[in-house]
């Protein structure tokens, strides 16, 4: 899902995403790399990353993986209250390679 909020008339192009054209996820690494602070980590393993927008009063979220092996890791919100999330019940757990 994406959502636009313009003051002025926009025009905007989809383009179904493939291997070679993740720009999704590649738009989302570089905003957390840049502008997110970590809310915890642990040595070796993974580091949690957050990102506040305050224009879109939204959260992002992303882990990095320090370790040699892949990890699980599940983000649960779903006793939050008055939210929309991306996924249904605001509970989401990937499977985060290596690297």
């Amino acid at each position: 899902m994406l959502t636009a909020h313009a003051m002025n008339p926009i025009s905007i192009h989809v383009e179904e995403a493939t291997v070679k054209k993740d720009y999704d996820e590649l738009v989302n690494k570089m905003i957390l790399e840049k502008f997110a602070e970590e809310m915890d980590s642990k040595a070796g393993v993974y580091k949690l990353l957050s990102k506040f927008s305050e224009q879109s009063y939204t959260f992002s979220y992303g882990v990095e993986n320090l370790s040699s092996k892949a990890i699980e890791f599940t983000v649960d919100c779903n006793t939050s209250r008055n939210m929309i999330f991306s996924e249904n019940g605001g509970k989401i757990t990937k499977i985060i390679e290596a690297g």
